[in-house]
């Protein structure tokens, strides 16, 4: 019987509250139950040895990271060479990866960009079992782009499930997809669900999330094969809009690459191709998101025009609280800097056009594009952003919207990113996933808390090992170095330590008593410049104290 751990949790200590609930199947329960920081579920996939050996993308992958061809290491057609590496067998999640993400600079993956060098995951036929619930014939696939060059060589790689490829108007729970993310940059393994919770609390429609111990099963190859622990994601599709937008018809787009909102002429087919949509809602919409777009390139020499018209067309403080949220969880994987991970939609109930967060996984000053890890505590709160970006630089020079920032800065502080909520949210999911995530590293939970969150034992030792509290965790011998990896990807502290210091940065920037970390672009020199603080010393930043190397980079 499907069992889910962790339904009740709390901030009334260091670590939060958590007790673990017995029996309880999925199938009792609605979506809104299935999803829950700490809600843990087991998810066992099952896919044909024919299916699994067309599961592999065929273009060559770009970029650094750890790549192979198919048949090292867990790769359809291999012998699974990591599992026999060490004495855990099929307690080992494939691959024998790391206590700790891979080296921090990545190249663009496999779903990056339109055009003809964009990698295509081929679609395959399986089951999926969630929570005791069988679904047969649906659709699965690899996704990712970094996540899935980083696990190239790991069976741990992260699928994408569509319940009705296959049997159309199949569900489940009224989902037609679901995202089971790999933590692949990851060890805390608990960034992306906290930084999707920190912004729905900020009021911004995002995915829900949940977390899964996954198992997969190719017969003659691995069976009931532990992989490790996921973050279940909410599609943003029909189902997400209807709940989280209030409304059927929505314009939803997925650029790539992308910052600003380019004039690509009157003829829609242009932005389709560019933007990636992926609802088209109504012509309305679509021709008022052009209309938009050509409004922008009508005004950029008219900044009267501009702040006259921008409130009618653009959400402007949840786009504000949007910048202000990323930088303050210092994610710049996404509209910050790379120019992807996040959504442009159009509101089904204002018709204006909003923005959306998507692939957190790098949350918390992760990606850090060559700079270190005390510049990512210090991100610039007043430019949080890489370069110059076209549209932001306009909103933020006008000095209403520019208070509007402050604003939205000062309330967020306050609130959805205040110190005790955040540490709360990750001491809270740590402690769901830390006896699986002991299985999986094969370490002690207790050397997993305090690596992760700063709580209990000190790393590697006191407390028992994971192997045997989980399914297929048989253990083995431990990884040398696996211990320190994980402090060390945070300049030797826990994540919550990592927060804490990031909160009193933001703080005092707001309070114009330090100076801010502005990031570079993604093209030329990799690091960061210095820029104006927030409040008394300069405003926003947005003026002459603010390091642009690469102005020209939107």
């Amino acid at each position: 019987m499907g069992k889910r751990l962790g339904t009740v949790w709390g901030m009334m200590t260091a670590v939060g509250c958590v007790l673990f609930a017995g029996e309880y199947e999925v199938r009792g329960a609605g979506v809104d139950k299935f999803f829950g920081l700490t809600n843990l579920w087991e998810v066992r996939i099952q896919i044909s040895a024919e299916q699994w050996a067309m599961i592999e993308p065929k273009t060559p992958q770009r970029g650094p990271g750890r790549m192979g061809p198919p048949g090292l290491d867990g790769g359809p057609g291999g012998a699974d060479r990591a599992a026999d590496r060490g004495a855990g067998g099929e307690g080992r999640p494939g691959a024998g990866r790391p206590f700790g993400p891979p080296p921090v600079g990545m190249g663009m993956g496999p779903g990056m960009g339109p055009g003809p060098g964009r990698v295509e995951f081929p679609m395959v036929k399986g089951s999926i079992q969630i929570g005791g619930e069988t679904i047969s014939d649906v659709g699965l696939r690899f996704k990712g782009n970094s996540s899935f060059n980083f696990a190239r060589n790991s069976l741990k790689k992260s699928f994408k499930i569509d319940f009705d490829e296959t049997v159309k108007g199949q569900n489940f729970r009224g989902l037609t997809k679901l995202n089971l993310n790999n933590n692949a940059m990851d060890a805390t393994l608990v960034r992306e669900s906290v930084a999707y919770e920190v912004f729905r609390r900020a009021g911004i429609p995002a995915a829900r999330t949940a977390f899964a111990r996954v198992y997969l099963t190719v017969p003659g190859a691995h069976e009931n094969r532990f992989l490790g622990v996921y973050t279940v994601v909410e599609q943003l599709d029909k189902t997400f809009v209807k709940r989280a937008m209030g409304g059927e018809e929505t314009l939803l787009m997925k650029p790539e690459r992308t910052r600003g909102i380019p004039y690509l002429g009157e003829e829609w087919e242009r932005y389709a191709e560019r933007l990636g949509v992926k609802l088209k809602g109504t012509k309305a919409q679509r021709q008022g998101f052009v209309a938009f777009a050509k409004w922008l390139k009508e005004t950029e020499t008219d900044a009267a025009a501009f702040e006259r018209g921008l409130e009618e067309r653009v959400d402007v403080r949840e786009l504000l609280r949007f910048v202000a949220l990323n930088g303050m969880l210092a994610n710049l994987d996404s509209f910050l800097s790379s120019g992807h991970n996040f959504y442009i939609a159009v509101s089904p109930s204002t018709g204006k056009v909003m923005w959306l967060p998507w692939d957190l996984n790098e949350a918390f000053g992760r990606f850090r594009m060559g700079a270190s890890v005390s510049d990512m505590i210090d991100l610039s709160v007043a430019h949080p952003y890489a370069g110059n970006d076209a549209l932001l630089d306009r909103v933020l020079a006008v000095p209403r919207f520019r208070s509007m920032y402050e604003q939205e800065c000062g309330e967020l502080q306050q609130g959805a990113f205040e110190e005790r909520s955040v540490i709360g949210f990750l001491e809270s999911a740590a402690q769901v996933v830390a006896e699986v995530a002991a299985a999986e590293f094969n370490i002690t939970k207790e050397a997993y808390l305090a690596n992760a969150v700063g709580v209990g034992a000190v790393a590697g030792v006191g407390g028992s090992r994971g192997e045997g509290r989980v399914e297929g965790g048989k253990g083995g011998m431990p990884q040398a170095g696996d211990f320190g990896r994980m402090r060390a990807d945070q300049g030797g502290m826990s994540l919550v330590e990592w927060t804490r210091k990031r909160v009193t940065s933001v703080r005092a920037q707001l309070a114009g008593e330090k100076e801010g970390v502005v990031p570079r672009g993604m093209r030329g020199p990799m690091g960061v410049g210095r820029g104006r603080a927030l409040g008394r010393t300069g405003g926003l930043g947005c003026g002459g104290g603010v390091d642009r190397p690469n102005r020209g980079v939107v």
